[in-house]
């Protein structure tokens, strides 16, 4: 410990734990606290008291520390759990608390010290068994006037011991650690060859500044490297950059993410907006240094062009329709004609890298991305977690373009949202990655037309593009897709007679366009590839390159042969891969599909190359399968309130396996709101959970289910709860407005020992004009509450309404049933529409 007394002045142990393991950065794992509480109780700091009491707090109930806290000593999730069974911070602090309170530490040449600290609010204090040379002993402290400790020692083991005081000299710290000098600060070096200071986070610097015409050509020894989680300040940085007023360093790199206040850079928001900073770059670029980032490179052309990994998943199966091998053929064949069309296109910019992913399980109308009203989209959460089980890897792809089978004529409620949607990059995106880092688009592939999901992705890609320009700094040049009516007087003046290959004249197409503004017509799909293909051409291929290193990479072209890179498919389906020329087909040994005729749609744009599709044989470098079992129960539920204990059950069996044999053994589990299921396993496959009385409302069940080696995605289930009794209301009841009325209902119930207790209470409906003509005077409060009484025998009540002002309110019936000791309650709500004449109950059936 004198050790650590020589290393560490006052000020900066205080100054650390203020500001976390690193400077600028609150994080810090469980046991730092232990360590700040251990310097400065040795060297008697202020601030040991406020360590020792934030430490304590800190610890979870059951005593333990955790790996991680967040700046507010809040436990945080590492690999997305909190690690709690952690033994070693947890020793670590143990040891700080009772060195921290008695102060047992060996001192220089074998002695042993004592130098006890009491919390501010203690007055007394008792440790037994404490140990040192062989003797063990008990400690009482106390605070004496004047805040002095006084320390008894109780040496125990009888005459068998030395006694501690004859073998162990106590001697204050002070004694031994002498004066504390002031260390300054170390940081990192860089060495006087440096031209170029780079701060990153995750490396991709390597990448990036490769693509900048200026710094391509340092030698490694021209260039310095600093993870920006490395504990260096502003002054460290400032000397790194400067000699006084001299440059020293001629450029500063900030890397993709090193602004990012988290867990992982180290350096908050204090860091990149303190005054200090903003001074050293204005000091910085005042000697003639230049801060660079990712969008203020200047790109050489000639390093080649960005690629996008995309992930191309198409959902065979839906409550609509499922696909046949026929159909799952032809969506390869659209996609390879989008990909084709992309490559011929702008290849010289972007290029794709598609794999693919298939997923066959049934998507139920709760899990295929319902917006109400008998309408459906599935957005980048509806697929999320399918995509997770399946393997996906977490920050690897740029893209994702998931299709599902759709059939709009198989239902009259059954309609898509949109054609396609696309969804970022962008802060509210974050689909197997962190915000900004990755782009969706979702479409349904048609039954009755399949031959357009070529356009609908190119469509919504180009949207996607859009979107990383816009992240990566150029939100304004690149156009929407959508806005093709809006900038043909633009296009028809960069490109004057561009759709006269096609027939029509300039003022032909801006014709078309006033009447498209006015949904009045619509643009042929080859017009939109023109206007497409202007919208690629006149953006820079820098602009390109600059989404790197938000998303993608950046390398020479290559030679398109196969559509796919990797296929992820269920166990047993086949991979159909395309080739691009009948050389690469033979050297597959492909049997084709087809050879597919571009000529077949005079609105598809035409290639001069030939598309060869086939099924591939497994291999272990490209495919990739999966075991699938998959959860099958009632898309609705209903439970009984009152009735004797009802139970869910779900069946669990393999798919993509002949005869789909049941799967026995799972561990199945249910999340029905706030409440928690376990389900119990009744037959091989058949698992049942009992459910709890519910209020009388829809609920959605959560059903999810883990067996080893298998694929299993949750299934919704909704749960419709109702009582086992009914109400009789009359419909409509004639009566004067404002005035009291009386009527008579009944609760018919299957169980003749059946008791209720019933009250009754009426909501008024207030708006600010009921408000102010209540306020004014010029309407009436509700004249009492409602009155109940029971009629006559057996369940047969009166009920007299206060006088009610028109407008809607809302009858509340609180009925409570008994049947041999159980109770079971539950609201009955009614809406009322009182009118002049009348006062109508607005219910579809008896309740």
């Amino acid at each position: 410990m004198s050790g650590l007394a020589n290393v560490w002045a006052r000020e900066l142990v205080a100054r650390k734990r203020n500001s976390g393991t690193t400077p600028y950065s609150g994080y810090q794992t469980g046991h730092n606290l232990g360590y700040w509480l251990t310097a400065a109780g040795a060297l008697d700091t202020p601030e040991a008291d406020s360590f020792f009491k934030s430490l304590v707090r800190q610890a979870l109930p059951d005593g333990a520390w955790v790996e991680v806290y967040n700046p507010d000593g809040e436990p945080v999730p590492i690999y997305g759990r909190i690690n709690r069974l952690r033994p070693w911070e947890s020793g670590i602090n143990y040891e700080a608390i009772l060195r921290y309170l008695t102060g047992l530490q060996l001192a220089p040449r074998g002695r042993w010290c004592l130098d006890a600290h009491l919390p501010s609010e203690w007055t007394h204090l008792q440790v037994s068994n404490l140990h040192a040379a062989g003797a063990c002993f008990d400690l009482e402290i106390e605070r004496n006037a004047g805040w002095t400790l006084r320390l008894a020692i109780t040496v125990e083991g009888g005459e068998n011991v030395p006694p501690l005081a004859s073998e162990v000299r106590f001697v204050p710290l002070a004694e031994e650690a002498g004066p504390l000098p002031r260390i300054a600060a170390v940081g990192p070096q860089v060495p006087k060859t440096t031209r170029l200071l780079v701060l990153t986070k995750d490396g991709k610097c390597r990448e990036t500044i490769r693509l900048d015409k200026r710094f391509r050509k340092f030698r490694r020894s021209e260039t310095a490297v600093w993870d920006i989680a490395m504990p260096f300040n502003i002054a460290d940085l400032r000397k790194a950059l400067l000699d006084g007023k001299r440059l020293r360093v001629a450029y500063l790199f900030l890397d993709d993410g090193v602004r990012d206040a988290d867990r992982r850079t180290f350096k908050d928001a204090g860091f990149w907006e303190s005054e200090d900073l903003k001074q050293l770059f204005a000091d910085y670029e005042a000697a003639g240094g230049q801060v660079v980032d990712a969008n203020s490179l200047e790109i050489a052309p000639a390093v080649g062009v960005l690629h996008l990994r995309l992930l191309i998943v198409l959902y065979t199966n839906t409550f609509t329709w499922k696909m046949s091998d026929a159909d799952i053929a032809n969506f390869h064949q659209e996609i390879a004609e989008w990909i084709s069309w992309m490559d011929e296109v702008a290849g010289d910019r972007v290029q794709l890298e598609p794999d693919f992913l298939q997923i066959d399980r049934w998507l139920p109308p709760l899990q295929s991305g319902p917006q109400g009203g008998g309408i459906y989209w599935m957005g980048w959460s509806d697929v999320a977690d399918d995509l997770e089980r399946r393997g996906i890897p977490r920050n690897f792809y740029d893209s994702f373009a998931v299709f599902w089978a759709w059939d709009r004529n198989a239902r009259k409620d059954a309609h898509q949202a949109y054609g396609g949607a696309a969804q970022g990059p962008s802060d509210d995106v974050q689909l197997l990655g962190e915000p900004n880092r990755m782009s969706y688009f979702g479409a349904a592939v048609l039954k009755d037309l399949p031959d357009i999901t070529s356009k609908i992705a190119l469509h919504e890609y180009l949207h996607d593009i859009d979107a990383m320009l816009a992240v990566s700094g150029h939100p304004d040049w690149f156009f929407s897709p959508d806005d093709m009516a809006k900038l043909m007087d633009l296009l028809l003046s960069e490109q004057p007679g561009a759709f006269e290959v096609l027939g029509y004249s300039d003022s032909a197409m801006k014709e078309l366009a006033e009447k498209e503004a006015k949904r009045e017509a619509s643009f042929p799909w080859r017009t939109q590839l023109i206007y497409y293909r202007w919208m690629l051409e006149r953006t820079p291929k820098a602009h390109f390159l600059r989404v790197f290193p938000h998303l993608g990479y950046v390398a020479p072209r290559s030679r398109r042969r196969l559509l796919y890179h990797h296929f992820i498919l269920p166990e047993g389906e086949k991979a159909y891969q395309i080739a691009f020329d009948r050389a690469d087909a033979a050297k597959l040994r492909l049997t084709p599909i087809t050879l597919l005729d571009k000529e077949r749609d005079k609105e598809h744009v035409n290639l001069e190359r030939s598309v060869w599709a086939g099924a591939i044989e497994p291999a272990q470098e490209v495919l990739r399968t999966y075991a699938e079992a998959e959860l099958a129960a009632p898309e609705k539920t209903e439970i009984v309130l009152g009735a004797p204990e009802q139970q869910v059950q779900v069946a669990l069996h393999r798919t993509g396996v002949d005869a789909s044999p049941p799967v026995a053994g799972a561990t199945v589990k249910g999340e029905l709101g706030e409440q928690a299921l376990e389900f119990a396993e009744k037959t091989d496959g058949v698992y049942a959970a009992s459910l709890p009385d519910l209020p009388k409302r829809e609920m959605k069940l959560t059903i999810s289910a883990t067996a080893p080696a298998l694929t299993i995605s949750p299934i919704v289930v909704l749960v419709h709860s109702r009582p086992i009794w009914s109400l009789s209301l009359p419909k409509k009841l004639a009566a004067p407005m404002c005035q009291p009325k009386r009527f008579d209902f009944t609760i018919a119930d299957p169980s003749p020992d059946a008791k209720f207790t019933l009250d009754a209470q009426v909501v008024p409906f207030e708006n600010d004009l009921t408000r102010a003509l209540t306020r004014d005077g010029f309407m009436g409060k509700l004249a009492g509450e409602p009155k109940l009484l029971t009629v006559g025998f057996g369940n047969r009540y009166s009920l007299t309404l206060p006088a009610l002002p028109a407008g809607t309110h809302t009858l509340k019936l609180r009925v409570t049933r008994e049947v041999a000791g159980s109770k079971v309650r539950l609201v009955h709500e009614f809406p009322i529409e009182v009118s002049s004449d009348s006062v109508e109950f607005v219910v579809d059936r008896d309740e």
